[in-house]
């Protein structure tokens, strides 16, 4: 499947050597209550007699939306991006109570967020987050390839082992 992340298996990395970890996190994310009508919209997507909290533990739902796009559920439309400058939105909801870091990808490559390496953030459950993001691209080409994955960091991924991946969509440069 294009750009799915498939079957995965959590894996341990040691490293037997000193490392320094320079990177930047960015950690100012408001959590609030999910609205019934999103509420709604999953329920309709899951089908009848699902629990959508349920449902959604085991895959959270990670949307990037437009900056002041309406709160939707599976967009497949286009990111604008201005003289290196993408304004945007992050939805998330569902997942474990992990710590996770979102890293945001540009035609493959990682990028920072909000003047950050990665977004880190701790969900709860029946709350959502909905974060402005802003990407400043040095070089941004006429049509690119935007997503961001999530996954738990630490020995989180012994309770949430999987990564998760927003839909590629196209970055259109102005």
């Amino acid at each position: 499947m294009f750009h799915s992340l498939g079957a995965r298996l959590p894996d341990e990395i040691q490293i037997n050597h000193e490392i320094s970890n320079n990177h930047v996190a960015y950690t100012d994310i408001r959590l609030m209550d999910i609205p019934q009508a999103l509420i709604d919209k999953e329920q309709v997507i899951l089908g009848e007699g699902i629990d959508v909290f349920l449902a959604r533990v085991y895959e959270p739902r990670m949307e990037l939306l437009p900056e002041r796009a309406e709160i939707q559920i599976n967009y497949e439309g286009v990111i604008i991006g201005n003289d290196g400058l993408v304004r945007a939105q992050l939805l998330i909801y569902g997942g474990r109570e992990v710590t996770s870091r979102i890293t945001f990808f540009v035609n493959h490559q990682p990028v920072q967020v909000n003047a950050a390496d990665f977004i880190e953030l701790q969900l709860a459950e029946g709350q959502m987050t909905l974060l402005d993001v802003e990407l400043m691209l040095d070089e941004l080409d006429d049509y690119n390839a935007l997503y961001a994955i999530m996954m738990a960091t630490g020995e989180d991924y012994l309770i949430q082992d999987n990564m998760f991946k927003t839909r590629t969509l196209l970055l259109v440069s102005e």
